[in-house]
């Protein structure tokens, strides 16, 4: 919510060269195609995220696009020809795929944004390997002060005890006490019909989809996308929910980076222990 795009645009017009702007999703190279086309009054790039193929003086690359490419030995298939290097969402570079594309690059000028400019496995270094170390940190809080963020207030919904299968595996626990638990799933339907009632823009954000679906499920009018939607159907949902015609979304996707202004309150409904992934869907309705 500071305007990172944005900050990251103007270093893009300074340095006068081009440009790649690494993403991992499809809605963020539309959201930074938006921007850019806004911005420079141009068409940039694209590559991956099934969009039309096209290198250019800006260009906007999925990671997992060139990252395939490498794995398959179609280096000449990649444009390494930009001398300025762009990491959105840079907290994602100490991942194999990420960190591969970005040392694949020989570029000089190399910068990252992140909200959340850190990991909880202990591999910064790799961050500060492939980008440098942080020039500029500025806080949520120090954002909230200055009127740029809306000052959040959290609600910790408590759902009964309920009898679980006895189980060493994760992957079975999750899905007893999460995916098909039935009153806190009621209590996340509840919830988020109060919160439609107050005039909110309600995002439920869910970590699978067989969650998603069972929500979608109790809910009967609200929509769920995911990963594996058709494009399509997710650029127009996605499109309503920013506008006027959809006040509450479920979905795995919006969780990182994705900029609805609309979005109110967030609901989230998966279960994961790390504050990177917590803080980043907190982010989207500041």
């Amino acid at each position: 919510g500071a305007g990172k795009t944005l900050v990251a645009l103007r270093l893009i017009y300074a340095f006068d060269h081009r440009t790649l702007i690494l993403v991992h999703s499809r809605e963020l190279m539309k959201q930074w195609r938006d921007a850019i086309k806004t911005t420079f009054g141009i068409d940039p790039g694209m590559v991956g995220g099934s969009f039309k193929e096209n290198w250019d003086d800006v260009t906007i690359a999925s990671v997992q696009t060139i990252a395939s490419r490498v794995k398959r030995g179609k280096i000449d298939t990649i444009d390494l020809n930009y001398p300025v290097l762009c990491a959105d969402e840079c907290h994602h570079l100490p991942s194999e795929d990420t960190y591969t594309v970005a040392m694949l690059y020989n570029s000089p000028v190399r910068f990252g944004l992140s909200a959340t400019p850190y990991r909880v496995d202990g591999r910064e270094m790799k961050i500060w390997g492939a980008i440098g170390d942080i020039c500029a940190r500025i806080t949520p809080v120090d954002l909230i002060r200055r009127g740029y963020l809306t000052e959040p207030r959290f609600v910790i919904l408590d759902p009964p005890y309920i009898k679980m299968r006895r189980t060493k595996d994760w992957q079975d626990a999750y899905y007893d006490g999460i995916v098909a638990n039935q009153y806190r799933n009621q209590m996340i339907v509840d919830t988020a019909r109060e919160l439609m009632r107050d005039g909110h823009k309600v995002y439920i954000h869910v970590e699978r989809v067989e969650h998603g679906e069972i929500l979608a499920i109790m809910f009967d009018d609200v929509p769920f996308i995911h990963g594996s939607s058709p494009k399509k159907e997710r650029d127009e949902v996605i499109r309503k929910f920013a506008g006027t015609e959809l006040n509450c979304l479920i979905s795995t996707l919006l969780g990182e980076g994705v900029d609805i202004p609309a979005m109110s309150a967030i609901i989230m409904a998966g279960g994961l222990k790390t504050p990177v992934g917590v803080i980043q869907k907190v982010g989207r309705a500041l």
